[in-house]
């Protein structure tokens, strides 16, 4: 095309109306071109934004889908965990409870050999008589409670019971009295 303006420009006014129309008509095929572009990176566009979205909305999906798979394995895996420790413990705790039942079955045991030995001695008999002398004698006294309270905090005898306390007189009456 250079060459075809250089040399129409040589001639006449008519050879460069026939270049510009030609230029005019290059130019409207470019602008059309252009349009027909800008069209085309439009749709291309569009596409690409739809394309986008659908990757989107997949991502969305499987990210939802995995979480929820992931859950699921965390929960087994705890699950499971949990449970073998539960039946470890157990297991622990009847060990201890078999191990808790052959010392208390030992102790009882002992227990019974003893109290069998303990049965099987003759039964001593328990019953002393104890005499307090000079014991100064008050009217109205109450022997009961004089003997209990010699017994209990004179002696400190608190496990010590007594049947019966009675006041004898002692045939010498300077020795006082004989409970």
């Amino acid at each position: 095309m250079n060459s075809e303006l250089i040399d129409e420009g040589n001639g006449d006014s008519v050879g460069l109306v026939s270049v510009l129309n030609k230029l005019a008509d290059e130019m409207n095929k470019l602008s059309t071109f252009m349009n027909k572009l800008r069209k085309d990176v439009r749709d291309v566009n569009d596409k690409l934004e739809k394309v986008t979205a659908d990757v989107n909305s997949k991502l969305e999906k499987v990210t939802e889908e995995m979480e929820k798979k992931l859950t699921h394995k965390i929960h087994n895996v705890i699950d499971t965990r949990f449970k073998n420790e539960q039946l470890k413990n157990k297991q622990d705790m009847e060990k201890e409870v078999h191990t808790l039942k052959d010392e208390l079955s030992s102790y009882i045991a002992c227990l019974q050999s003893q109290v069998h030995d303990i049965n099987s001695k003759p039964q001593i008999c328990r019953d002393l008589n104890v005499c307090i002398m000079n014991h100064a004698q008050t009217t109205n006294e109450n022997v009961n409670q004089i003997v209990n309270d010699l017994l209990v905090d004179g002696l400190k005898l608190r496990h010590v019971d007594f049947r019966k306390a009675e006041s004898k007189l002692v045939r010498i009456a300077s020795q006082g009295s004989l409970l």
